[in-house]
């Protein structure tokens, strides 16, 4: 700063120019609040501080300008009377609006990398709350909106019309001279890249007026950086969340949900949504709740995305409900819950790359605890004819690789040394339907539907009796898609539009880093949407979670590869 004591005197407390100094910080700081009062766009407080701290006669930088006036922002919400014994405390449980993964009433950040899908699905999810539908892909969804509100000024007016179109949110018609028109549902007020809005001053303005006009509504802002664009903030810098708070302040008392769409660092295969968010970790730690989105399986760097299966991770002070998703063509569907399947997919990655005596040890394993029993090193030894040193290294490399764990002990033998015993981590004979964990991926059904809300194919929530009660509800169909059958197999096939189940003992072919490999063996196909198929000459290696159509399809050759 321009005006500082003399160095001489620093150390004496009664120096009149500490005292001059003092009373200038003391200026600055109620100039700062001043700012912070009259404008909310970041730019312009800090030409009007630093214009202040002139007047006063400070020189500030525009870093020390940012300085007091984030002070300034946190001085202004005030400091509320303290919870005191004897008070009665509010914990009413926390409010939901999609269980587990969208907070209501509250801001919430959702993190993804590009395409993967974060806009269609928090519309599809804005629309299910429109419509008032008791559950979004067997998750609970807890009350209505009055308005989906949408800053979408990452996205045209066309790109936006796709996600509508598909979640019932607009009508196409034709007119008396053949022009199409594209009418927006009463439900939805858009700004879109074209109206190039801003959370600045005006822009804040304008969406508090439209929530204020129409409480309990979904405010969704996609993206943040697309918003913030022109405000002069830097991601990285610690301001970058000033717009968002701002926000929340203006929309306070007006019911509103906030959803702010952000975008990672890069594809993530871990983490969470705050450590993946791209910038600085402000903008995570101004919300309530924070959500990641990322594909289940991210392809090596330069081969196209083949699987678009999508894992949610939510993570907050709350329980969260982690799931997997996909958006086929017919709608989103649910795969049931995120942390099974992303085990699921990293065991059969690992079971891939099995090879040799590691891939026979396994094997056995496997196939001693179907009857639950376990195994040792003597017996692997046995077994794949080795010494019991390299049949120990050997079970140790699959613990090393997550496939099998330790599970107790023997007694000592005769030598006098205790025998380790095994088993294998994932019980790959357990009941598909059984690992859901209830609702969870067994009654997901097509969000795609027309603009009085039916479900194309039937009506919204039935499920086909073809399928029965516990199958996917993500083949009731309209026409044939890439989902379908190829050609029908013995007790399965298309019949209506529907998806039947393939008979066990079906010759399947799996589709493996973009080539369809032969043969594996249908042993639960009850449900097309997650199947379990088995090694042909190799019963132990077991696949979960296939897709008809997707993963796999009925074998094309004469021969089986073993």
């Amino acid at each position: 700063m321009g005006s500082t004591p003399n160095a001489s005197n620093k150390d004496n407390p009664n120096d009149p120019s500490l005292q001059d100094s003092l009373d200038q910080v003391i200026q600055l700081k109620s100039a700062a609040e001043k700012v912070v009062g009259v404008s909310t766009d970041q730019q312009d407080r800090l030409l009007l501080l630093r214009a202040e701290a002139d007047e006063i006669g400070i020189s500030l930088s525009k870093a020390e300008a940012a300085h007091y006036l984030a002070q300034a922002l946190g001085r202004n919400t005030g400091v509320p009377e303290p919870k005191q014994g004897g008070q009665n405390l509010d914990v009413s449980p926390v409010p939901w609006l999609w269980e587990g993964v969208i907070m209501r009433g509250r801001q919430n950040l959702v993190v993804a990398p590009p395409k993967v899908g974060k806009s269609a699905l928090m519309v599809a999810v804005a629309a299910a709350a429109l419509r008032g539908e008791p559950d979004f892909l067997g998750i609970p969804v807890h009350g209505q909106v009055n308005k989906i509100i949408i800053v979408g000024t990452d996205q045209n007016v066309s790109d936006w019309w796709v996600l509508f179109e598909r979640e019932g949110l607009g009508v196409e018609t034709v007119d008396q001279n053949g022009v199409r028109q594209h009418e927006l549902a009463d439900g939805v007020i858009l700004w879109s890249l074209e109206d190039a809005v801003q959370l600045n001053d005006n822009g804040l303005d304008a969406v508090a007026a439209m929530a204020a006009k129409h409480p309990g509504s979904l405010v969704l802002v996609d993206t943040y950086h697309a918003c913030v664009g022109q405000l002069g903030i830097e991601e990285a810098s610690s301001d970058f969340d000033i717009p968002a708070r701002k926000l929340e302040v203006v929309l306070s008392g007006t019911g509103s949900t906030t959803v702010l769409i952000h975008h990672t660092n890069k594809s993530v295969s871990g983490g969470n949504a705050i450590t993946a968010s791209r910038g600085s970790n402000s903008l995570a730690g101004a919300v309530s709740w924070s959500v990641l989105l990322n594909w289940l399986k991210v392809p090596v760097e330069g081969q196209m995305q083949t699987d678009h299966r999508i894992a949610v991770k939510p993570m907050g002070r709350s329980k969260a409900t982690n799931l997997v998703v996909e958006l086929t063509d017919d709608g989103w569907v649910s795969h049931g819950d995120g942390d099974d399947a992303i085990a699921a997919e990293a065991r059969a990655q690992v079971e891939e790359t099995l090879q040799g005596r590691q891939e026979t040890a396994y094997d056995h394993c496997c196939q001693l605890w179907e009857n639950k029993v376990h195994t040792t090193a003597a017996e692997i030894a046995s077994h794949c004819n080795l010494n019991r040193q390299k049949a120990l290294r050997t079970l140790k490399a699959l613990c090393n690789k997550g496939l099998i764990v330790q599970d107790g002990e023997l007694p000592p033998d005769a030598v006098g040394r205790p025998a380790a015993l095994y088993r294998p981590v994932f019980d790959t004979f357990a009941d598909p339907s059984k690992k859901t964990g209830g609702q969870k991926g067994q009654t997901c059904q097509i969000q795609k539907s027309t603009a009085d809300g039916q479900a194309l194919g039937g009506q919204r929530g039935q499920i086909p009796p073809a399928l029965g009660t516990d199958a996917s509800r993500a083949h009731i169909k309209r026409d044939l898609t890439h989902l379908t059958h190829l050609t029908p197999a013995d007790g399965g096939g298309v019949g209506e539009g529907v998806l039947l189940p393939v008979a066990p003992g079906t010759h399947v072919e799996r589709l493996i880093g973009g080539a369809w490999k032969n043969g594996w063996l249908v042993r639960d196909g009850s449900n097309p949407n997650r199947m379990v198929i088995v090694k042909l000459g190799n019963e132990m290696l077991t696949m979960s979670n296939q897709r008809w159509g997707i993963d796999i399809r009925e074998s094309r050759a004469d021969e089986f590869d073993f």
